[in-house]
């Protein structure tokens, strides 16, 4: 493992401890004083700026997918955090200088950064998450930069629970809903009311608003940038977690071990070649075939197989072994005797086409 990426282990483990801290008493003192506020405001007003939000957030989590770039593949995550910090400060400059220009204007002033604000955190989510490799137009995508966006704000009581989630992400995005409006809204806003209500009250005050909003934007957005780079980490290390327990798990067909799994929707081929690679490089030198099939973009079903070659010598071929899959998703796929890979349209033939796959490999 490179220095590069040790390092970043370590920090990914601080935070993550980080994370499951119990609130301290100035957090808990906060939180009841927040929620007594809270309770005093009439729900028809909450009800309100929940609507308020939830416009906000949900019209820009739609419309930044058409404007942020494709999800970035075939990169060391060194080259992708360079940019992704890149990113981060051109969005600390772009927030802070927003903030002194509407701290400047007092009250009418903090009412138009409101939006704008919000709007620039979004937006620099979907670009990280394209940097780190991620399809912002899935939907769960960009339910997981929501949950992102609420780990960085919410109160310190919540945080542990939001962060279990977002660390158990394969497993809680099947229980997710196929709508957005079902997201839990009133939640949402009241967190990050409550945090940005502490941050920003001083932008209120004549004279010194702009200043205070200079420093209380740039410093959001870097709490938030932190938030995401990490999320992110922790998303690519649970994917290498997963190649390693798969290799592990590898099933005996004859003398070939093999690994034949359906993965997590929204990978492309790209991203199945990286874990091709990594799980055939834990089965060692014994006979070994790796195929791998997903539900990717647009409809598309990606797979990937890879065959070492102690299962070469045996006679099997990846450029062979990948048309059993393509069959049977009415697909398509070719390559060398190590690797092959293909693409089809028909989701609902993956389980016959690993079935398929295996029955092959025990014919050899």
């Amino acid at each position: 493992m490179e220095s590069y990426e040790e390092g970043v282990i370590e920090e990914l483990r601080s935070w993550q401890k980080s994370m499951m801290r119990n609130p301290s008493i100035v957090n808990r003192a906060t939180k009841k004083l927040q929620d007594k506020i809270n309770d005093i405001i009439p729900e028809k007003i909450q009800l309100g700026i929940t609507k308020a939000i939830k416009g906000m957030v949900r019209a820009v989590l739609f419309g930044a997918k058409f404007t942020t770039k494709r999800a970035v593949r075939n990169q060391s995550l060194e080259a992708r955090e360079a940019v992704v910090q890149e990113k981060i400060n051109f969005y600390k400059k772009t927030a802070a200088a927003e903030g002194g220009i509407t701290g400047a204007g007092g009250f009418v002033g903090s009412l138009a950064d409101f939006p704008i604000l919000l709007s620039l955190k979004i937006k620099m989510l979907f670009e990280i998450a394209a940097q780190y490799g991620f399809s912002v137009k899935d939907y769960k995508e960009r339910l997981y930069i929501l949950h992102i966006f609420q780990l960085a704000f919410c109160s310190a009581k919540a945080r542990k629970e939001v962060f279990m989630k977002m660390e158990n992400w394969n497993k809680h995005s099947e229980e997710l809903p196929d709508d957005i409006h079902l997201f839990d809204w009133k939640t949402f806003q009241r967190e990050y009311r409550d945090y940005i209500d502490l941050a920003k009250m001083a932008q209120l005050v004549p004279i010194i608003g702009a200043p205070v909003g200079v420093y209380v934007n740039y410093r959001l957005i870097k709490k938030l940038g932190t938030t995401a780079m990490n999320a992110y980490r922790m998303r690519l290390a649970n994917a290498r977690a997963a190649a390693a327990n798969a290799a592990a798990g590898a099933e005996q067909i004859g003398k070939v071990r093999v690994v034949a799994q359906r993965m997590a929707g929204g990978m492309s081929a790209a991203d199945l070649r990286t874990l091709v690679g990594d799980i055939r490089g834990k089965l060692g030198s014994d006979p070994a075939v790796v195929a791998l099939i997903a539900e990717g973009e647009n409809d598309s079903v990606p797979f990937v197989v890879a065959v070492n070659p102690a299962a070469q010598d045996l006679g099997l071929r990846a450029d062979e072994l990948v048309k059993q899959l393509g069959a049977a998703v009415n697909g398509r796929g070719g390559g060398k005797a190590d690797l092959a890979q293909g693409s089809g349209k028909g989701a609902a033939g993956i389980d016959a086409a690993l079935a398929a796959l295996r029955a092959e490999i025990g014919r050899s």
